[in-house]
């Protein structure tokens, strides 16, 4: 959905339908990268705390 959003606005404002800045026209873009990133910040973490208590139970056993 943000794809095609994105598609909207850039083709508008290409036309000059819209005269909003890039910023705002390229939001459904920047919008997937932070959600990316966050999910791949995510991802790191739970995967070093899951590392990080593997590494203690075997350590108790």
């Amino acid at each position: 959905m943000l794809n095609a959003l994105l598609i909207i606005f850039v083709i508008a404002k290409i036309l000059g339908f819209i005269t909003w800045s890039w910023w705002i026209v390229l939001s459904p873009l920047l919008i997937q990268v932070s959600i990316v990133l966050l999910s791949l910040v995510f991802y790191g973490v739970a995967n070093f705390r899951i590392k990080n208590l593997l590494k203690k139970l075997k350590k108790e056993l």
